[in-house]
């Protein structure tokens, strides 16, 4: 099931643009799906089919996954750039204790037309969820033609934009594997 995403009041977000995501457990990882719609020509979206690992994908368009520890404060931070740029990071708590994550591999797709556009992403790992439910964040960093950068998420429980903030991760990754 697609969950809107909603602009931090504080950012400014293009107008008529909407964006939702979606994440799943599957028999061999984690697969999340963003999906665009509205005035895609105003934004800095570059295209890619390159995946690669890689460091500050937030300064500009990039799509996120936040995964927390149901009975610890450790959580998972996925990074995806749409131009097949990728990262993953385990935190011990509230932004400390930062390393990368062990995936093993990151798969993209990516669909775009003039006022539409998705990501699909696959990831595998050990440091992928498996067993219990997590609370889940789905987050955009959106950054238009004029360098403009607007933050989007399921919610925003502070004045400013944070998307590690655990009151942020209001969805859920069910226990349901899909193949």
């Amino acid at each position: 099931m697609l969950l809107p995403l909603r602009p931090h009041p504080s950012t400014p977000a293009p107008q008529s643009l909407t964006i939702a995501a979606s994440a799943t457990r599957t028999r061999t990882g984690l697969e999340v799906f963003f999906q665009l719609a509205g005035p895609l020509h105003a934004l800095r979206l570059p295209w890619g089919t390159q995946s690669e690992r890689a460091d500050g994908l937030w300064r500009t368009t990039c799509f996120e996954a936040f995964l927390k520890d149901p009975h610890a404060a450790r959580y998972l931070e996925l990074n995806l750039a749409p131009t097949g740029a990728w990262a993953a990071y385990r935190f011990d708590s509230l932004r400390h204790g930062m390393h990368n994550a062990a995936i093993d591999r990151a798969q993209f797709a990516f669909e775009h037309a003039e006022k539409q556009a998705s990501l699909k992403a696959s990831f595998t790992g050990p440091d992928l969820p498996s067993h219990t439910a997590h609370p889940l964040g789905l987050t955009a960093v959106i950054e238009t033609d004029a360098g403009n950068l607007s933050y989007w998420a399921l919610a925003h429980p502070n004045e400013k934009p944070d998307f590690h903030d655990p009151a942020g991760m209001t969805a859920w990754l069910a226990l349901t594997e899909h193949p």
